[in-house]
């Protein structure tokens, strides 16, 4: 992976990358020795930038190198976001007895995101939001988690107007996280939601297409981009 990055930015000026990317050379040149551990984040951002169809290859040799609290909890979000059942599950496994307390509830989350997308347990969705309700989660990201699953707990049982409500006023909460990527990704995911129910509940054609291309634009998964292409289209049906 490594080798392959370095042999791309070759071609280019490092520090024009760096600035292309959010972050300086300097950090790029360890990340690269393999001399520190980098954000997560800014490293999807290189492998997008240089190799961009072995992105999934390459975050996979990231995911079973990272030790920071903060990366692990990104890698769980890429991972779910994109249908990684067996990292995710690599992830929750490896983690499973940290003493960060942070990283602990988001753990007891994402095991339960794990068993919803795997459904090896035969838990319909809305027990698995109800088990999430047992979560004893202190913190505001930890909140936010919880109902962003609850959000999806009303979409998948069609109780749209709960939905939409709940997904409008969580994106201000969601505003507030410090983790970047997280923001980005959990805002996205709300705009998957929300740009169906614009047209289903509202009519609002020029809402839905709004969420559904950020959804696109956030690359947060291809299964993503799909339904907000599908409600693109569709989009033009109640138009």
């Amino acid at each position: 992976m490594r080798t392959t990055l370095k042999n791309e930015i070759r071609k280019h000026k490092q520090h024009l990358i760096a600035d292309e990317i959010g972050t300086s050379s300097a950090t790029i040149t360890k990340f690269l020795n393999g001399s520190q551990e980098t954000s997560l984040e800014t490293s999807l951002k290189l492998i997008r930038l240089l190799a961009k169809s072995d992105e999934k290859r390459f975050m996979l040799e990231l995911i079973k190198e990272i030790e920071k609290p903060s990366n692990i909890i990104i890698a769980l979000e890429y991972c779910s976001t994109n249908y990684m059942v067996k990292s995710m599950n690599y992830l929750l496994k490896k983690f499973k007895d940290t003493s960060n307390h942070e990283l602990k509830e988001y753990l007891g989350i994402y095991d339960l995101i794990y068993n919803w997308q795997l459904r090896h347990d035969g838990v319909p969705v809305v027990e698995q939001i109800k088990k999430a309700r047992t979560l004893k989660v202190t913190t505001k990201e930890g909140n936010i988690m919880i109902k962003m699953l609850e959000v999806y707990g009303y979409f998948n049982s069609e109780k749209y107007n709960l939905a939409y409500d709940l997904a409008k006023d969580l994106q201000t909460l969601v505003n507030e996280m410090d983790n970047e990527y997280m923001k980005m990704s959990i805002t996205a995911r709300l705009s998957e939601t929300q740009s169906l129910l614009a047209l289903i509940l509202h009519n609002d054609v020029e809402q839905a297409r709004q969420c559904a291309t950020f959804t696109i634009k956030s690359k947060i998964g291809k299964g993503a981009s799909a339904f907000s292409h599908y409600v693109i289209g569709a989009s033009y049906f109640y138009e």
